[in-house]
């Protein structure tokens, strides 16, 4: 059985191993790497060093070509699978596989549609979520499903990063099964209940400046859904803060955004209890201290945002 796997993320990285494990792994399609901001050099991914080792093809296609396509066409793959790929299939490329294509998607269908899954449920304070395989088709996660997950906790703690970690690490003991059911024309898919689906957006840079009318509960499920990207931020005289930490106190609070100081710790009022921040970070500068920052400023005065 030949399968080609697309993905992106390290995360993904338990579902490739099992796959490899089972089943005839003939390429992997990765979005490129980042190039880094010093060197300018390409970063080579987990999926890619390890298709490295297995003498697995890895390519990283900027578009979907005619002539691309004729390649996939070539390979007559039986299955496709999409784990976090980050780019959409048309309609020609998901008519290649024999078999129909296996999107593994981080969350309970029809629950949290679309591309920022993760992020979603731990800003929402959801206290479970979970996978779904689905055979995909032309919609947005809106395919047959094959397997829905047992719900799955979220720690209090949890960011983006530890949860798609944990939820994909689940999937990978699942996801073999799924793919032999479909080769075996074996699965019993059913449909997703479309009254009740829910979508999400793809995050901007817009989503991480803070609303200090917000709560300390609700700021601190964001800085964990956007651990990655955007991060959270705030301004003070025009300046844009990036926040790298945040903790929820007891104290309470008076005016949003509002910065004190008590032992030489700065704290910052939300709509209902104090944060304390500890570390910060300026465009173009190094990680500070909130307190070395603030302390050269009348604080008495300070409403941030």
């Amino acid at each position: 059985m030949g399968i080609v796997f697309f993905g992106t993320p390290s995360s993904c990285l338990p579902i490739v191993k099992t796959i490899y494990n089972r089943f005839n792994l003939s390429l992997i399609i990765s979005k490129s790497s980042i190039l880094t901001l010093s060197r300018r050099k390409r970063n080579e991914s987990k999926l890619e060093i390890f298709s490295n080792s297995k003498s697995i093809d890895y390519l990283t296609p900027e578009k979907f070509d005619s002539s691309f396509i004729q390649n996939l066409y070539s390979m007559q793959p039986d299955i496709f699978i999409i784990c976090a790929y980050g780019k959409i299939l048309n309609k020609k490329v998901l008519s290649i596989p024999k078999f129909g294509t296996i999107n593994i998607h981080p969350s309970l269908l029809p629950k949290y549609r679309g591309p920022s899954p993760v992020q979603y449920s731990i800003k929402n304070l959801d206290v479970h979520t979970g996978f779904t395989f689905i055979k995909m088709d032309e919609g947005i996660d809106t395919g047959d499903i094959l397997f829905k997950s047992l719900p799955i906790k979220i720690e209090d703690e949890e960011t983006t990063e530890s949860l798609t970690d944990k939820i994909f690490f689940s999937a990978s003991k699942k996801i073999n099964k799924s793919i032999q059911n479909l080769f075996d024309n074996s699965h019993s898919p059913s449909k997703q209940n479309n009254d009740l689906a829910t979508y999400t957006k793809l995050i901007s840079k817009k989503d991480g400046e803070i609303n200090w009318d917000e709560s300390s509960k609700q700021l601190n499920a964001k800085i964990r859904a956007y651990s990655n990207w955007p991060g959270l931020y705030t301004f003070h005289n025009t300046k844009k803060i990036k926040i790298l930490d945040l903790k929820q106190t007891a104290l309470d609070s008076t005016i949003p955004g509002k910065i004190y100081v008590i032992n030489n710790q700065i704290y910052v009022d939300t709509s209902t209890k104090k944060i304390l921040i500890s570390n910060i970070q300026l465009e173009g500068k190094k990680i500070n201290s909130a307190y070395s920052y603030f302390k050269n400023f009348d604080i008495s005065n300070i409403v941030l945002g």
